[in-house]
């Protein structure tokens, strides 16, 4: 090995032979640098989301164990049926059972007694009933209609639209022939006779029941009261009018009203007299009469063109069916037009509103 490294020169000289310089070939620049940032930026990205995510989870849990402990403490406190009792059909149940007995009052004194034992069961201890004894006669209950509840802090006043009859038995004579025998001779003579009879006076009043809940009960803590029965109607009012009309809106064409009014009628017809299946085609939320009137005439109709819409008010006269009564109902619809045909998108009963 030696000898292949010296080189003898001609002046004698020996050389060390110089060694090559061998370099290795530097590799290419890749991307797989780029790819393990990515990689990494996904993985750290997703471990902070989940932290995340627990902290999230962690704090709702809290929550709810929060309003879970308080929605127990207060049902703790007050159960439900307590917090509605004086909306609930338990206290109805009760003020019309009491109600029944209440205002029916027998003729007959063991039956009155009855009745006497039958109420102190629903009154608050110590309340004492009114003295019926010298009520002559009878009461019966005609009607009853539940009318409002006013409610108090611990008590309701319920409040019932009464009908019924004081019935009073008076005494009165008559004149009546009698029969009778003169020795072998039949004869007769006029008698006076004596016999009860019935005066009745209906009484429509307002009876006030105050009751309070006790321990999931009801009872009657104060004597009833009558009142008049209030006026329910008025008329300081203006009926629902077709806003469209009043603020003056412009009306579709003349042409286009024509062909809107021929597809009312058509629709009225079948509304009258065909079932919901039937009007499916016709509507979005097909309704339908089925038969129980029948379609007379359309008395007032006003249509407005509203975002490529059409908007209807429509005044319609229906008669019962196999009968002469009519009666008039008022319809808004909004109507579409696909493929040359009109659809109703939306139909109510009022005038008023879109």
């Amino acid at each position: 090995m030696f000898e292949k490294v010296k080189k003898v020169l001609p002046e004698g000289k020996i050389s060390r032979e110089k060694k090559e310089k061998r370099k290795l070939p530097r590799a290419k620049k890749s991307s797989g640098k780029g790819i393990r940032i990515m990689i990494w930026l996904c993985i750290t990205l997703i471990a902070i989301s989940g932290v995340f995510a627990y902290l999230k989870s962690t704090k709702v849990e809290g929550k709810t164990a929060k309003n879970a402990s308080q929605i127990a403490s207060m049902l703790k406190e007050k159960p439900l049926e307590e917090i509605s009792a004086y909306q609930s059909n338990k206290m109805l149940l009760f003020t019309n059972d009491f109600l029944e007995q209440y205002i029916t009052v027998p003729a007959n004194l063991d039956d009155r007694t009855i009745r006497t034992e039958s109420l102190a069961k629903l009154y608050a201890k110590e309340l004492k009933q009114d003295d019926l004894s010298n009520f002559e006669g009878y009461r019966e209950l005609k009607s009853k209609t539940y009318f409002s509840t006013m409610e108090y802090k611990d008590m309701a006043i319920v409040q019932y639209d009464v009908i019924y009859n004081n019935v009073v038995l008076v005494e009165k004579e008559r004149k009546k022939k009698e029969k009778y025998k003169d020795g072998k001779t039949e004869k007769t003579r006029e008698v006076v006779e004596k016999y009860q009879e019935k005066e009745i006076k209906e009484v429509h009043a307002l009876i006030n029941i105050p009751v309070r809940s006790v321990d999931a009960g009801y009872t009657v803590i104060e004597n009833v009261f009558f009142t008049q029965v209030p006026k329910l109607s008025t008329n300081k009012t203006k009926p629902v009018e077709n806003k469209m009309d009043v603020e003056q809106e412009p009306e579709i064409s003349a042409t286009e009203k024509d062909n809107v009014e021929a597809f009312l009628q058509d629709f009225f017809k079948r509304y009258a007299s065909t079932s919901v299946d039937d009007l499916a085609y016709m509507m979005k939320k097909p309704e339908a009469l089925n038969g129980l009137k029948e379609y007379q005439e359309i008395i007032y109709f006003k249509a407005y063109e509203q975002q490529k819409q059409t908007l209807v008010k429509v005044s319609v006269i229906f008669k019962d069916t196999g009968s002469t009564m009519t009666n008039t109902e008022d319809f808004s619809l909004t109507l579409s037009k696909k493929d040359g045909k009109y659809f109703i998108e939306k139909l109510t009963h009022t005038l008023g509103g879109n």
